[in-house]
């Protein structure tokens, strides 16, 4: 059924610092000046950030997939798993790469998330691991050392699981280039179910929301929260 009224999603934008802008910063009330410094992690450049933010981008809407189907009682299917890193720290005696996509630890085939963390708790410090990767459609083998760190033994690099979704029937998600992040997800969840079930879900009425969405349902954290609700 169309819905008389609309799912919206609010959003922050930004943009580099240009003459222009920066003066129109200190003039305008709603717009505020940060440094790049502030934005990311430690270690992380802008363009990691923004290779990260699609991947949450892209975990989202996969989440909202599996969420909306399954609470609609329609078919879908998770096909396969992918193990992104996305961060790897400066202390971290490793050659893998921001953008590297896990297959293989120490020739073995990695098929959950949960395969990767307990190799590194069955491992000791100073056991160096291997990796098979995939970087821009290209098969690499990479290595970790791991260390100590307070008492842990870690590798020393973030790494992301993302899905991808089989739908009946199918369900394609478009967002433009330059958009990115994970707090669509509640929203893009509640538009895909409205389409799957009978019925209005919007009662006519405009709404408009940000938060991010889990696999099993959770709505999860707002960022930005002050600009979204200006």
């Amino acid at each position: 059924d169309e819905s008389k009224g609309s799912f919206n999603m609010t959003y922050v934008t930004e943009m580099k610092a240009t003459p222009i802008t920066y003066l129109l910063a200190l003039i305008l009330k709603d717009w505020d000046i940060q440094k790049e410094e502030d934005l990311v992690m430690e270690g992380q450049t802008m363009e990691e950030l923004y290779y990260y933010s699609k991947l949450l981008m892209k975990q989202g809407n996969n989440f909202a997939k599996v969420i909306a189907y399954k609470e609609a009682n329609l078919e879908y299917e998770i096909t396969s798993n992918e193990y992104s890193v996305v961060l790897v720290d400066k202390e971290a005696i490793t050659d893998l790469k921001v953008g590297d996509t896990i297959t293989h630890i120490n020739d073995v085939k990695v098929n959950n998330y949960d395969e990767i963390t307990e190799t590194i708790l069955n491992s000791n410090v100073g056991d160096t691991l291997t990796f098979k990767v995939i970087n821009d459609e290209k098969e690499y083998t990479r290595y970790g050392t791991l260390r100590d760190v307070e008492g842990k033994t870690m590798l020393g690099v973030s790494i992301l699981e993302n899905i991808d979704v089989k739908t009946n029937p199918n369900c394609d998600i478009t967002f433009k280039s330059d958009e990115s992040g994970p707090s669509g997800g509640l929203i893009t969840t509640l538009q895909i179910y409205d389409k799957l079930v009978e019925g209005d879900l919007t009662k006519g009425k405009k709404i408009s929301g940000t938060g991010t969405i889990e696999l099993d349902g959770t709505i999860g954290s707002i960022g930005g929260v002050k600009y979204k609700i200006l």
